[in-house]
């Protein structure tokens, strides 16, 4: 019969996840945990604690690993989940000349009528999983977006950054309202919370330029956010920086007015 040293050490021996979860139920037992309570802290069921222990105590400590053979068999062979694999690496193309990733309703949605075979999406996702994709959150992209003005403007942003005379900033502004009336507070759900305001409507208008120095210089707009504004600000940090720039902004009127 093997003792809490001896199982200490094939914890600390064992390199596999599944066996030395294992051993340390065996442990916990040991120690005096009952086998319902170990199941409990471990998610799993009380008989499965019962069969590790049987299972040691018949076939040793060193020999709590999954057995190979074990586990749900595929109903795939090994060219079906090859052609899954490569059709789940190209994008699903749509009726208006773009395309859409997978999900895992397309997947089972394909297998169904490639192979005839159906599957859950728990075990879908699994069988996903195994392919090597994960679940990855898409990046949102226009319809509108001209991808060679794109590119081109890429290219453009490396040439510069071979460039040290110039830096790098960024441009943006907001307006910050003295007498809000959006602000939010916790009440009873049902109830129609009330803030007192005096009507108004004076507001801050602040912009910022950073720069690729991690530095941040503000100024203030004054009370109109506009061309004339911008520019004023622009000038003021050309002298405070004294550098030339390369100034990234958004697409906005002001921004193309200024260009023009």
């Amino acid at each position: 019969m093997f003792t809490t040293s001896d199982i200490a050490i094939a914890i600390c021996h064992s390199c596999d996840k599944n066996e030395k979860l294992r051993l340390q139920a065996l442990l916990l037992v040991k120690n005096g945990s009952s086998p319902a309570k170990v199941a409990e802290d471990l998610s799993v069921h009380r008989s499965t604690v019962h069969r590790w222990m049987k299972r040691a105590e018949e076939e040793g400590l060193y020999n709590l690993k999954c057995k190979s053979g074990r586990g749900v068999k595929s109903f795939l062979t090994s060219e079906q989940v090859f052609e899954l694999r490569k059709a789940l690496s190209e994008p699903i193309p749509t009726d208006d000349g773009f395309s859409r990733g997978w999900q895992t309703k397309d997947a089972i949605q394909f297998v169904r009528e490639k192979f005839g075979v159906s599957y859950s999406k728990s075990r879908m996702r699994q069988i996903i999983k195994n392919l090597g994709f994960s679940r990855i959150t898409c990046r949102p992209q226009s319809k509108r977006r001209n991808q060679a003005l794109t590119n081109e403007f890429i290219a453009e942003i490396k040439k510069r950054l071979l460039n040290p005379n110039h830096l790098f900033v960024t441009q943006d502004e907001g307006s910050f309202y003295v007498d809000s009336n959006r602000s939010k507070c916790w009440a009873i759900k049902g109830s129609k919370p009330i803030k007192f305001i005096s009507g108004s409507k004076a507001k801050i208008n602040i912009g910022g330029f950073y720069t690729e120095n991690e530095e941040f210089y503000w100024y203030d707009l004054g009370i109109k956010k506009n061309t004339d504004s911008f520019l004023k600000s622009l000038i003021k940090f050309k002298k405070d920086i004294g550098r030339k720039i390369f100034l990234i902004m958004d697409r906005t009127s002001k921004g193309e007015s200024t260009v023009g």
